[in-house]
């Protein structure tokens, strides 16, 4: 029944022929310029599956392809053409790259469709040359290297035009197909829909992705080869198909069965070397249509690999995919998921006609391949899974626009104020009240309520991870307005109170400057008092009172977000504009990372700090009196009746501030120095950094990568968070001006010691302290400062 058979025993493949059907006629509709509807016109006729791949390449490209594509056929039907006496087709093998620039040469050769290509070359040549000079460079380089590879491989008699040793095997592969998917590499990258650093493949995957093709070729068409007229070519290497028989013809003869199907396998085996390469290559991919176009003929390579293995057809006939199993591949292919997925299954069938070809000296290196290609795409379907949960959860919490934030929430306060001052409305519009109005009011101001909420919602962004972590984070002040963390039961609470600066990015200056001042490089610079005589936390109206930017990002470590705001010069007082970026990070290994970055073009000082109250029993549970909390410094900043620092680096020994061991927040808080309302608000120097902190520091920073700074445990929940920094001090605040009078999240009444801060920074009014280490950042430096908040949970 031929294909209407295949169709009736395949009825899934239906859909995807008339699919390649409709892509096909596509294909077919040509341009009208002569030279480009010549080119595709050729690319229909020599290549089918090809042409429509190709045809969905974006503008530019797509034509730089198609020309590539049929410049190398033109050069590969030279080579092929074993009528041509080697005198003259060595020489014009090496100089074929030149013809591109010639638009009168042209010669009659090769057969069938390839006939009419090289009698009308002077067309191809036409488009060559009006393509991007980028893309010009790419083919010519290309095809003088592959032509100059070729040509090595010429040879006058046919005992001679073996090849002899697996090393040359690779390297006429390389000639004819890894020189290819360098140059398209190369295309790729200049034509701009793909990294740079695919301009830098030479000897790497995308050589490899030739050889995985070109071999997969040479395998399949044995008999094509060998039945060569006038002469057979062959590049199954001698040193392979030596250990089998005394010659490559010996194969067709069925009682060498059982040789030619160990050589056979031999081959196979040593294809599937390349996958790996492959897999790599393809995951790189950005474009769709670019991944597509390079994607498809992997698939169908090891496709036909799978159908090759110890299949003795190779010898008689012709051995390939279903059209059906071919239009499959083009209709499913989406992503990498899918690649991963049809490679595992081509794999996973290798594997099992592996395990049927008993007595082949090769059977255990190729199950060892297959099981690394299985376990490999296993593992890389299992990253697309979780990054694709992760889009979806960026999906869900992806940014509004910034005005249609702006204009809900107007909108939304606009509601609130109608609906709780309806009787104010109505005497305006001297409008009576309806019989119900009281009932109607009432469902006024749910809603309004409603609205609000859901208005201050969008206006935030939410990360969450396969560990039950959720983090809501807000545009204004890059606050960190909530922290879900699962306890020892699973049972998941917000740990982070809302307040003033409560879960904020403080700067430009974190802490207190003292007496809103400072002098520097010979110019004082006033700033506002927010904080009886002194500057807290960058002004009244510091970083976390504006609003930032924000991106969503989807790293391997996890979903975040980048925030960027830019501070103007004078702003608050402050010199230089500064651009600062804060990325918040929730990984898979249940940590939240802060990575603080920021660039000058004046003189500043600049010191930044996220400033979260965290509750590890949960926000709204009380005192956290009871957590134990370990602080790894063993020195401190004494401060005056204000909090301004001293000077002094202290030993914490034989004090109330010693938490080098662990102790209850709670249990020597009242032993604690200083002014009413009492506590902890003090600077630890932390990693030994000790007397000589300013001398060990580097940019404002007393290490590249954060190191271990302090653990927090809650032992009623068993939640658990160690802070690590490459900062040189942490600020333990226990919140000692909570006195109940801030309402916070669901209503909850935040009283004295409701949460602590362990704001990791540089020191206090280090812009006035020539013992502190330094906080200024001038033009042409970079501010890094990084945090990781690590969750665990203690049985």
């Amino acid at each position: 029944m031929g294909k209407l058979g295949e169709l009736l025993t395949h009825p899934d493949e239906l859909l995807p022929m008339a699919s390649m059907y409709m892509a096909a006629r596509r294909a077919k509709q040509l341009p009208q310029e002569p030279g480009l509807a010549f080119c595709y016109d050729m690319l229909n006729r020599v290549s089918r599956s090809f042409a429509i791949v190709i045809q969905q390449l974006p503008a530019g490209l797509r034509d730089a392809v198609c020309v590539f594509y049929l410049v190398l056929r033109a050069l590969d039907t030279v080579e092929d053409d074993m009528s041509l006496d080697p005198a003259l087709k060595v020489p014009l093998l090496r100089c074929f790259h030149e013809k591109s620039y010639d638009r009168k040469w042209k010669m009659s050769c090769g057969g069938g469709e390839y006939v009419r290509l090289m009698e009308n070359y002077p067309l191809v040549t036409d488009v060559f040359l009006r393509l991007d000079q980028r893309y010009q460079s790419v083919i010519a380089d290309i095809c003088q290297k592959m032509g100059a590879g070729m040509a090595e491989f010429v040879t006058d008699s046919a005992a001679e035009s073996e090849v002899a040793t697996t090393k040359d095997y690779n390297l006429y592969c390389h000639y004819v197909a890894g020189l290819v998917g360098i140059g398209l590499s190369h295309l790729f990258a200049s034509s701009g829909l793909e990294s740079e650093s695919f301009q830098h493949t030479e000897d790497g995957v995308a050589n490899e992705m030739g050889l995985f093709l070109q071999k997969t070729n040479i395998i399949r068409d044995y008999l094509e080869d060998i039945t060569e007229e006038p002469r057979p070519r062959m590049w199954w290497p001698k040193d392979v198909w030596g250990l089998y028989a005394d010659s490559l013809e010996a194969f067709r003869d069925p009682a060498q069965s059982t040789p030619a199907l160990h050589c056979l396998n031999h081959l196979v085996t040593d294809a599937l070397g390349h996958v790996q390469s492959c897999l790599e290559y393809m995951s790189r991919l950005r474009q769709p249509n670019v991944f597509r176009f390079c994607a498809i003929p992997q698939i169908m390579a090891i496709g036909t690999l799978s159908q090759c293995y110890n299949n003795h057809k190779v010898f008689t006939g012709v051995v390939k995919m279903r059209r059906g199993e071919v239009a499959k591949v083009m209709y499913r292919l989406d992503d990498f998921a899918d690649v991963c997925a049809a490679f595992l299954n081509y794999a996973e069938d290798l594997k099992a006609k592996v395990e049927q070809a008993e007595g082949d000296p090769n059977q255990q290196k190729t199950q060892q391949l297959c099981a690394k290609i299985i376990a490999s795409c296993t593992q890389r379907l299992e990253a697309a899974g979780a990054a694709k949960k992760a889009e979806k959860a960026a999906a869900l919490a992806a940014p509004v626009p910034v005005t249609a934030r702006l204009s809900m929430l107007v909108m939304a306060l606009a509601y609130i104020v109608y609906a709780y001052r309806i009787e104010a409305v109505r005497a305006w519009l001297e409008v009576a009240p309806p019989k119900n109005a009281e009932t109607l009011d009432r469902v006024n101001m749910l809603v309004a309520s409603i609205f609000f909420l859901y208005a201050v919602v969008v206006m935030s962004i939410v990360l969450r991870n396969g560990g039950g972590i959720e983090v809501t984070i807000l545009r204004r002040g890059a606050i960190i307005q909530s922290l879900r963390v699962p306890d020892r039961n699973g049972n998941a609470a917000d740990i982070d109170g809302t307040s003033p600066y409560m879960g904020a990015l403080v700067g430009r200056v974190a802490n207190r400057i003292a007496g809103a001042r400072f002098n520097l490089d010979g110019k004082e610079y006033k700033l506002a008092a927010n904080n009886g005589p002194n500057c807290l936390h960058g002004g009244k109206v510091g970083f976390d009172k504006v609003e930032w930017s924000a991106e969503h990002t989807d790293e391997k470590r996890g979903p975040g977000v980048r925030l960027a705001y830019t501070s103007g010069d004078g702003e608050e007082g402050f010199p230089g504009t500064v651009q600062v970026t804060v990325h918040y990070v929730l990984t898979h290994g249940n940590e939240l990372i802060t990575e603080m970055h920021a660039s000058t073009d004046k003189a500043t000082p600049l010191n930044l700090a996220q400033h979260s109250y965290f509750n590890l029993a949960g926000h709204d549970s009380g005192t956290v009196l009871s957590h134990q909390l370990t602080i790894h410094g063993d020195h401190f900043t004494p401060v005056d009746d204000v909090s301004i620092p001293l000077g002094d680096i202290t030993p914490v020994s034989g004090t109330p501030f010693d938490f080098t061991q662990p102790h209850a927040v709670g249990e020597r808080i009242d032993e604690v120095p200083g002014p009413a309302p009492g506590g902890y608000d003090h600077n630890y120097v932390l990693f030994g950094l000790g007397p000589d902190a300013k001398d060990k520091c580097t940019g404002g920073m007393a290490s590249d990568t954060p190191q271990l700074a302090a653990t927090v445990l809650d032992p009623q929940s068993g939640r658990g968070m160690h802070v690590l920094t490459t900062a040189p001090g942490v600020q333990f605040y226990s919140g000692n001006f909570l006195d109940g009078s801030l309402r916070g999240k669901g209503g909850a009444v935040y009283a004295k010691h409701a949460g602590l801060c362990l704001e990791t920074q540089g020191f206090p009014d280090a812009i006035n302290q020539p013992s502190f280490p330094s906080v200024v950042l001038r033009p042409g430096e970079e501010y890094r400062h990084s945090i990781v908040y690590r969750f665990f949970n203690q049985d």
